[in-house]
């Protein structure tokens, strides 16, 4: 099995990088050279228009999506290539939040986030399972819903369980795929204050797709624009709401129609 190189890595060093990646779907080219690199304890998003791929980078970073070329590597090693059970120990340490949240319906708010502890430690006690649920549930303000059903809790709970069972294995990074989709103010305010406080309490790296500008300018400690199949600007927040680079100029100012395919 894929043995990651263990967290020796101190805030600001280099935990994950793309370098030259492409990526293809029949005839729909994504990625023509993407490149990134992500530094532990900060928080990246990647922002730009529909259809430009943001998800893609995060699916590839877990392996549901594989690059056509390029490499990309997570604490030290690379991941292409590697086999599905090489990917366990990725997955253990790099959690992606899903768009959908992808709770099981059938199951209540225990058993969803017990099950990715039960993949990790197929021993674990039941003790423990409650311990780090309620934990869990407490850090996302959600206590005491452990035998709730999915179907029992509004779109902002949904997501906000989702959150917690992605962190209740502990990972190191934390994929955040366009979190705040669907929320209505009160509740995009409230993921994207959790978005901070994961970074702060757990001390994990974000990596956060989004189209909301204000999420990104909330959240972020850099912001990554895609346009034209590669990342054209990575800069700090408060440099990219200076910029003169006309394409997310035209994204930030609302004119991009034409441009992003909105």
């Amino acid at each position: 099995m894929l043995e990651l190189e263990p967290d020796k890595y101190k805030k600001g060093d280099v935990i994950i990088t793309y370098t030259d990646v492409w990526k293809r779907f029949d005839d729909l080219s994504v990625y023509e050279g993407l490149n990134l690199e992500v530094r532990k304890g900060e928080t990246v998003s990647i922002m730009g228009g529909s259809g430009t791929g943001k998800t893609v980078a995060l699916k590839m970073l877990v392996g549901l999506l594989t690059p056509d070329k390029g490499a990309i590597t997570v604490f030290g090693k690379s991941v292409i290539g590697i086999s599905e059970k090489d990917w366990v120990p990725v997955r253990q340490r790099v959690s992606l939040l899903f768009q959908s949240n992808a709770l099981f319906d059938s199951l209540d708010v225990r058993e969803n986030l017990a099950y990715p502890l039960r993949i990790k430690d197929p021993n674990i006690a039941e003790s423990e399972i409650d311990r780090l649920v309620e934990e869990k549930l407490g850090l996302v303000g959600l206590p005491g819903i452990q035998h709730k059903k999915p179907s029992d809790l509004s779109g902002g709970m949904q997501k906000r369980v989702g959150l917690a069972r992605a962190i209740v294995t502990e990972p190191d990074v934390i994929l955040w795929d366009e979190p705040t989709t669907g929320l209505d103010p009160i509740n995009t305010r409230r993921i994207g204050s959790l978005i901070m406080r994961m970074n702060e309490v757990l001390g994990c790296t974000s990596i956060v797709v989004t189209h909301d500008i204000g999420t990104a300018f909330e959240v972020s400690d850099r912001i990554a624009f895609l346009f034209n199949k590669k990342l054209i600007l990575t800069d700090t927040t408060e440099n990219i709401k200076k910029t003169d680079v006309p394409e997310v100029r035209n994204f930030l100012d609302g004119r991009f129609q034409g441009l992003y395919g909105e």
